[in-house]
């Protein structure tokens, strides 16, 4: 059986690759040059104040790693490397013999060291500085000819802190028998989704054997979610690949999360020498078919003549049946990705369930994140649209990028295809905008279609995000020119709504691991509050946007006003955009607003949860909006006066899998602890995946205190009631800006 050790390096820089360190620090694995040199010499926090800028110069120079490595194996032993990623560009030696050069940071490597050893060895990891595109601005578009996150060279959410290191596991092993080098299970459903038809290919090696070679054999099985084994097979093994095939009937299908089940199957490979196991391979899989379809009647789009085609796919069938995708997009949840791990996952997708998420958008400016993810996905029902690590650049048909790419782009495929929970492959972020230029005929997409064909094609595969007919944006309560969210979402007509905003003023306790004590208020451009994207970010308007609070509630007295504030428009816009998506359902067939998380203490921003994991009040709303059955209204705006007519339609939502008996459905407004008159709707049953849609309870505002007021539904059903808020203005303020004071938010 193989045997596992592991590295202890240590790290320094030097300013040519032939050049010595002149000094070697204590290096954590995996994690981030920057982090280890931070550590070593005492720099401060990066993500507080303007500290992020002294660990700008580190991108700049060459980075060497130095571990120990034991004493060679035993005659016929074989001592391995093996790795499952280092950023970026790099070379490995043992002393000065180099064995092995890459460009790129998803391509694992397994390196046969043994004939390297001399007794008193040194392993060596060189890399170069981080790849910028010569030419180029400080920008994200020194990004466009390499696979790095285009986010890291800066972004309106994110600082300019680019990553350089060992990121993922590396580790020895040492082999004395043949083992399995690698090794792929996949499968395909048929059209009924009732009988699997599967794969098992796998790669043998025999360590430093010449002659008297033992007939090898392989054991596979296959066990259900129960232990139960649902397949088992033996025979012998070929070299040095071997391809064991058979099918199941009736196998348990894996669902996202809120349409069924995510039964996991284990699949075994143990690799027999004189009838002894001397290897073993494993890891889980789950049956499941994915699809993109035309929404129901969107063959019959456009109706004018002359025609053009019809909008593209965006509906998801799994396992043939419609689901409606609801989630968010998903950024790294650190600067410093490196030092991602289960517990940073777990802690964030659980939070993703427990709202009700069935698909998270892996957005292409980031990472392709570590294993744990998906199997944590997987395991949790949570779709994932995985894109590539391309967004909003212009990546040129450059033969050196394009082959890097080929390379990077294959690895990821061939890692993340076992996963059920991959729905969909996607080219990368926005390009096909003006802001990056690329269209169908730019090599590098044409290149992602034919290899996610070529490894994967039962799973789609889009250009980029958005496509015709789908949306991004807005990305603010209240736009520049004055309209609501409420206005923009609802009169919209869109296939799918993949990114929209709706930003606020980050908790106080984030606040402080962010910013000055005397910075925090009042938010000032001319402060850390820029930096941390309270202003500046997006075209120069940022996330913190006091105006649109003051417009709405006058001028904030203290920090903890503000924020509360702030934070209250973003729930309430959020659960507005979700529901009217909802509504807007066969069309419409996605609702993934941007963003779920942080990469470090934002100011400002759109994020569901922050940095540290904790959920904003606008979770809660999604939370609620996203139930799979609620009692639902369709406000047009936000901000109310005495005298009008407050109007509002009510639906009922059900995305579940069966029909819901809703019953007796009210609703009322409570202004002030006064409610006024209610309207009942007997809304019966609703039928499964479908909408109900209700009647208008419109009501004439009366006479009351400034402040806040509710709209509440209730329904014979427990778990379907929702609550929305409003801001009122009596009379004598609708000629005024509201102040303060007046104010009970």
């Amino acid at each position: 059986m193989r045997e596992f050790f592991a590295l202890s390096f240590t790290v320094g820089y030097s300013h040519a690759l032939e050049e010595e360190p002149g000094e070697m620090v204590e290096a954590t694995v995996p994690g981030a040059v920057q982090l280890d040199w931070a550590r070593a010499h005492g720099y401060p926090p990066y993500y507080y104040a303007e500290n992020w800028a002294q660990y700008r110069w580190m991108e700049d120079v060459y980075w060497h790693y130095r571990a120990p490595l034991p004493a060679p194996p035993a005659e016929g032993g074989q001592l391995l490397l093996c790795g499952k990623g280092i950023d970026y560009r790099y070379r490995i030696r043992v002393n000065d013999q180099v064995l092995y050069e890459y460009e790129g940071m998803y391509k694992p490597f397994s390196l046969d060291l043994t004939d390297a050893l001399t007794g008193r060895d040194t392993l060596y990891i060189d890399i170069w500085p981080v790849p910028k595109r010569p030419g180029r601005p400080d920008d994200r578009s020194q990004a466009s000819l390499c696979c790095k996150p285009p986010v890291s060279y800066g972004w309106d959410w994110h600082p300019r802190l680019i990553p350089s290191g060992i990121w993922e596991d590396i580790w020895l092993e040492k082999h004395g028998e043949p083992y399995i080098a690698d090794a792929a299970f996949t499968y395909e459903l048929d059209a009924a989704c009732e009988e699997a038809q599967f794969i098992c290919e796998a790669q043998i090696a025999r360590p430093g054997e010449t002659d008297g070679r033992q007939p090898l054999q392989m054991h596979m099985q296959i066990a259900n979610s129960d232990g139960m084994l649902v397949y088992d097979t033996i025979g012998a093994a070929g070299e040095p690949r071997l391809a064991v095939g058979g099918r199941l009937v009736h196998p348990d299908l894996w669902w996202p999360n809120g349409s069924g089940p995510q039964p996991l199957y284990t699949v075994r490979l143990e690799l027999l020498s004189d009838g002894q196991v001397v290897d073993v391979w494993e890891r889980r899989c789950g049956f499941r078919k994915t699809e993109l379809v035309v929404y129901e009647g969107g063959w019959e789009e456009p109706q004018q003549m002359p025609k053009s085609r019809s909008d593209p796919p965006t509906t998801l069938l799994v396992n043939g049946r419609r689901v409606f995708c609801k989630g968010s997009n998903w950024v790294p949840p650190d600067i410093f990705y490196g030092t991602l791990d289960e517990n940073v996952y777990r802690r964030q997708l659980q939070l993703a369930k427990d709202a009700h998420f069935n698909m998270l958008r892996v957005w292409g400016g980031g990472i392709v994140n570590k294993e744990a993810f998906y199997d944590l996905c997987d395991e949790l029902g949570i779709l994932i649209w995985q894109e590539f690590p391309l967004a909003c650049n212009n990546y040129e048909n450059d033969k050196g990028y394009l082959a890097v790419l080929d390379r990077e782009s294959r690895a990821i495929i061939r890692r993340l295809r076992q996963h059920p929970c991959l729905a969909l492959w996607c080219g990368g972020n926005e390009l096909f905008n003006a802001w990056s230029g690329m269209t169908e005929q730019s090599h590098a997409l044409r290149l992602l279609d034919h290899n996610c064909f070529e490894e994967d094609r039962q799973t789609p595969f889009i250009m980029t995000s958005p496509l015709s007919g789908m949306a991004h944006g807005g990305y603010f309560f209240q736009e520049a020119d004055g309209r609501e969210i409420y206005e923009i979402i609802g009169s919209s007509r869109n296939t799918a709504y993949t990114e929209f905003g709706c930003p606020s003023i980050s908790d106080l306790e984030i606040l402080k691991l962010a910013l000055p004590p005397d910075e925090i208020f009042p938010p000032s451009p001319d402060s850390s509050w820029t930096s941390h994207h309270g202003f500046g970010a997006l075209a120069g308007r940022g996330w913190a946007v006091p105006e649109t609070v003051a417009h709405y509630f006058g001028e904030s007295p203290d920090i903890q006003t503000l924020i509360r504030r702030s934070q209250l428009l973003q729930a309430e816009g959020y659960k507005m955009a979700f529901e009217e998506a909802r509504r807007q359902q066969p069309r419409c067939s996605m609702a993934l607003n941007w963003c779920y998380n942080e990469p470090w203490p934002t100011a400002a921003g759109n994020s569901l949860i922050s940095w540290t994991g904790r959920a904003k009040p606008a979770y809660e709303a999604v939370r609620q909006a996203l139930r799979p059955t609620l009692a639902s209204a369709r406000p047009i705006r936000f901000l109310w006066n005495e005298g009008e007519d407050f109007e509002a339609e009510l639906w009922l939502l059900n995305d579940a899998a069966q029909e819901v008996d809703a019953g007796e459905v009210t609703a009322y407004l409570d202004i002030g602890g006064v409610r006024t008159a209610a309207l009942r709707w007997d809304a019966g049953t609703v039928p499964a995946g479908a909408n109900l849609r209700g009647p208008t309870y419109r009501v004439r505002l009366p006479k009351a205190a400034a402040g806040g007021m509710e709209l509440i539904l209730t329904a014979a059903r427990p778990g379907l009631e929702s609550v929305y808020r409003f801001m009122y203005r009596p009379r004598q303020r609708i000629a005024q800006q509201p102040k303060a004071a007046d104010m009970n938010y």
